[in-house]
């Protein structure tokens, strides 16, 4: 209906500030996180219907605000120190904190729709020769290990999710799920060889590979070699970057040969 709501009405912006960024808003309208720039800067949500804010200091520290802005995830990367909390809106207050103790960097991170829950996946690098398996030179980082890690307040369940890293990865609405595919090979290269997606559910504990594909002739000479084969070769289509209905009933993967897709659904 083109009305205007003035966010910052009841909240004047701290003396220095210099802009104000916005950042998300949730599906309804009723919860709006926006960046304050200057002297100190401060990361606000805004709950419009209870008149009420949250400020956090986006030092070191990135946020994602659930659809439903019922709450939103705090992730703070830094060597030694790497965590990501859970918080309720509109009162601010932390549902859990998850505090990385290995030395596996954190490089994405999710929030499920109702803010209630959350994921994070962190990788190990280290730097390693050729094919990631002697010294260097030449020297190469090489993803020797990672893990998934979902989390609410009711407690942690911790996923092992091996070596090389991650090319495409996201979850259920709901966050029950949460799907990935990784590159064959420690280094990320060549970029077609990644496959096949993973499943993982946070519930049951269990995890699934999407292994059902077709094969294709590949005239690449490098992805041959890298597979051992002399070029053309002949390898499968693998599934990569998926996503879930809303239902859960079904899953829909691009192929890794960039033509066509796959569609898995539930067993009945």
């Amino acid at each position: 209906d083109q009305s205007v709501t003035p966010v910052e009405t009841a909240f004047p912006r701290p003396s220095g500030t210099t802009a104000a960024d916005p950042s998300a808003i949730s599906n309804d309208g009723r919860k709006v996180e926006y960046r304050l720039d200057g002297i100190r800067a401060i990361e606000r949500f805004v709950d419009l219907d209870t008149n009420t804010k949250v400020d956090r200091s986006p030092d070191d520290e990135r946020f994602l605000l659930a659809a439903s802005g019922n709450g939103f995830l705090d992730v703070h990367e830094a060597s030694g120190q790497s965590w990501a909390e859970l918080a309720a809106l509109p009162t601010g207050t932390t549902l859990r904190r998850y505090t990385a103790t290995s030395p596996e960097s954190l490089v994405s991170w999710f929030i499920a729709d109702d803010g209630g829950s959350a994921w994070v996946y962190q990788e190990h690098a280290e730097i390693l020769g050729p094919d990631c398996a002697s010294g260097p030179p030449p020297a190469f980082s090489c993803v020797v290990g990672s893990h998934a890690i979902f989390f609410s307040k009711i407690g942690v369940r911790t996923f092992d999710t091996g070596p090389n890293p991650v090319d495409a990865m996201r979850t259920s609405g709901n966050g029950r799920f949460l799907l990935f595919d990784k590159f064959g090979l420690p280094q990320a290269a060549p970029s077609e060889l990644r496959g096949p997606v993973t499943v993982l559910d946070w519930i049951t504990g269990n995890i699934e590979e999407l292994t059902a594909h077709g094969i294709y002739t590949e005239t690449n000479a490098a992805i041959c070699s890298a597979l051992r084969m002399t070029t053309p070769c002949t390898v499968p289509a693998s599934s990569t970057r998926a996503s879930m209905s809303r239902d859960l009933k079904v899953v829909v993967t691009a192929t890794n040969t960039g033509n066509g897709w796959y569609e898995y659904t539930t067993s009945p």
